[in-house]
């Protein structure tokens, strides 16, 4: 071997031995930094400004984790960007996570609700621990506990995942949806031109109770959501999807809700024209307030969405209301199996099926196996109520053997 081959080799052997540059920490003494990443201890007082400048640092230098100590921490808000890693606590127990009463500016209502803690582009796990609110707004009603969205119109790919967080919130009325747990959209001024946001978003093992909304989705670009094994109680509504195109998987949740339990919906014109829904092994609760309650609503209201949906083996209890309480009702939906369902209760109906307000039909829907437990209250012309209802504004609907009360007013619907 040449001799200044040799030198080069030495060389090089002598920086792969040097250490790696070590990271700084930046946030104090209630702050520890290892090879992992952050440890936050809780100061007793407030601690936004070193969670946020422990997110922050993290971000800059390549750290894959911000970790929070035992305890109790009091923050005001956080908003970090293109954070790669965990902000996680010891166990749900814990570690709480308070947000402080009076501390955000909100909005008026959900549309331009404020977001407490939000999370831009990047890929973030939140885990083991609660995130306790109260009354957080100094001005509006509006807020959301926290979100995930994209970084920019530009950089639109986000992967999120929650598991194992208690989201604990006290803020809502049967009246007005004040208050949203988590929230996954895109930025308004990007939505409308398309360039909403990408990538993944997990929701697992978690309990949702006492907001307004539970969580809202809206990915864009079939992107993955899965929303599995979690408790949501005491909400309005506890899933809405919005204007989404995304494989939704929702499985496994107990969902105790006064509203809505699982909302799907296009409810603007720059709606994505397709998505895709499952929804499996669910227990569904009606609970007492408002008029009007639906387990399972799958509606196109501003665009005619190709929706292939999936509703199958679910558990169904209603309760009956002055306007109205569905099991499972679909608007504007081609193409659907709604199977191995169990509704129980009191209803105004079972299952509706209906066109909207579209000159196309829905149609490409089958209805097959389920156990139809509770008594209704509408649509037969008889005052007996009825199981299935298919409206004038369907077509090719099939109605499977189930001992269920059909009443069929639509064009070429099959009750087998």
């Amino acid at each position: 071997m040449k001799p200044l081959n040799l030198a080069f080799l030495a060389v090089l052997l002598l920086l792969l031995k040097l250490p790696a540059h070590a990271a700084t920490n930046e946030c104090g003494d209630n702050a520890s930094l290892s090879d992992a990443g952050y440890l936050i201890s809780p100061s007793g007082g407030d601690d936004t400004e070193t969670i946020q400048c422990a997110l922050d640092s993290a971000a800059s230098q390549s750290l894959g984790s911000v970790k929070l100590d035992i305890g109790e921490f009091s923050v005001t808000g956080l908003q970090t960007n293109g954070f790669v890693g965990s902000f996680e606590g010891t166990t749900r127990a814990g570690t709480i996570l308070l947000i402080e009463n009076e501390s955000a500016s909100c909005g008026d209502d959900l549309d331009d609700a404020a977001s407490l803690i939000v999370f831009s582009g990047g890929t973030v796990s939140v885990r083991y621990m609660s995130i306790d609110v109260d009354k957080p707004c100094s001005r509006g009603t509006s807020y959301s506990l926290l979100e995930f969205t994209q970084a920019s119109c530009e950089d639109r790919t986000h992967f999120a995942n929650v598991d194992r967080v208690d989201f604990i919130g006290a803020d809502y009325s049967e009246d007005t949806y004040t208050s949203r747990a988590v929230k996954i959209y895109g930025r308004e001024e990007c939505l409308a031109a398309g360039e909403g946001p990408l990538g993944t978003f997990k929701l697992n093992r978690s309990t949702i109770t006492g907001f307004g909304e539970g969580v809202r989705t809206g990915m864009l670009g079939a992107g993955q959501v899965d929303i599995n094994f979690n408790e949501i109680s005491d909400v309005l509504d506890a899933i809405n999807i919005f204007d989404a195109n995304q494989n939704t998987t929702i499985t496994g949740n107990t969902i105790r809700s006064i509203v809505n339990g699982v909302w799907v919906a296009s409810r603007n014109e720059w709606s994505p024209s397709a998505n895709r829904t499952v929804i499996h092994n669910n227990n569904f609760e009606a609970l007492p307030g408002s008029t009007l309650y639906f387990a399972i609503d799958l509606s196109n209201y501003t665009t005619r969405v190709a929706h292939s949906a999936v509703v199958t083996n679910n558990t169904i209890s209603m309760i009956d209301k002055e306007n109205g309480t569905i099991g499972v009702y679909l608007q504007g939906i081609d193409g659907a199996l709604i199977s191995s369902n169990t509704l129980s209760g009191e209803a105004f109906v079972g299952m509706y099926v209906t066109g909207g307000d579209y000159d196309a039909r829905a149609q490409d829907i089958a209805i097959i196996g389920n156990k139809f437990q509770q008594t209704n209250s509408g649509t037969d012309p008889d005052d007996e109520g009825v199981d299935i209802f298919l409206d004038e504004s369907t077509t090719e609907v099939i109605i499977g053997p189930q001992s269920a009360n059909t009443y069929d007013i639509g064009l070429n619907n099959e009750i087998l």
